[in-house]
């Protein structure tokens, strides 16, 4: 798996080449369960959303407004959680919110 996450950590990151990151998505998608992390899939599922412009599934990504973090925009709030379990991201989103918070006012260089 450490491959695996390897490479999601390219693709994640390579917003710059959106149509590689939904071919990764949908090979990733076709995989075993135990051949690719959920949670890695979600992070990059959202990340695509937001890319084009579009509501995120999971609430894995944020961005700062007015030097505050925030999450993007998030579809149906009320399952938010339901769908983040059935991805293995073990937090609930609020959980993630707050350590993300966290994290970003430590490391904050605005």
């Amino acid at each position: 798996m450490d491959a695996s996450n390897a490479a999601w950590l390219i693709i994640q990151h390579a917003d710059h080449d959106g149509n590689f990151q939904k071919l990764c998505l949908s090979l990733m998608k076709k995989e075993p369960a135990y051949e690719v992390d959920q949670s890695n899939i979600a992070y990059l599922e959202d990340r695509i959303c937001i890319n084009d412009q579009k509501a995120q599934i999971y609430g894995t990504q944020f961005h700062v407004v007015n030097e505050e973090l925030v999450p993007w925009p998030i579809e149906n709030m009320k399952d938010l959680n339901t769908r983040r379990k059935g991805m293995n991201l073990m937090e609930t989103f609020e959980e993630h919110y707050r350590q993300f918070q966290e994290w970003f006012s430590e490391n904050s260089y605005i």
